[in-house]
């Protein structure tokens, strides 16, 4: 059974659509550590159309990791101009805490003097 996460956020920067979901900070705070310690992971994913048993249409992308349960991240219609910029941008960056988000940007934006560039994981 994989945990189903709705984005809390959802946002482009120059090379990436950004999601934040803050549900996934105490569940997945142990493989955001491995991420950003620079550990190899191996993973997989994979994109589908569904429909739910209020005839709504999510698209879900299911992500599964090595030493994990994975989980499936699901967009509403809302959300579905932002799965065509994640086609576009072939960059996702999926971050469990606002602040994580707000430090990054600030100190991107200091060392690209002048100009926001995304931290890299």
């Amino acid at each position: 059974m994989k945990q189903v996460v709705f984005p809390e956020f959802l946002g482009e920067s120059e090379i990436a659509v950004v999601i934040i979901i803050p549900s996934l900070k105490e569940d997945m705070g142990d493989l955001f550590e491995r991420f950003h310690s620079g550990e190899e992971i191996d993973y997989w994913f994979s994109w589908d159309l569904v429909v739910t048993n209020t005839a709504e249409y999510l698209v879900v992308l299911e992500i599964n990791w090595d030493q994990g349960e994975g989980l499936i991240v699901a967009f509403t219609s809302e959300m579905w101009e932002f799965i065509n910029l994640i086609d576009q941008k072939e960059n996702i960056v999926i971050l469990g805490d606002w602040s994580e988000l707000e430090e990054g940007a600030s100190l991107a934006y200091e060392e690209a003097e002048g100009e926001y560039r995304p931290m890299p994981c």
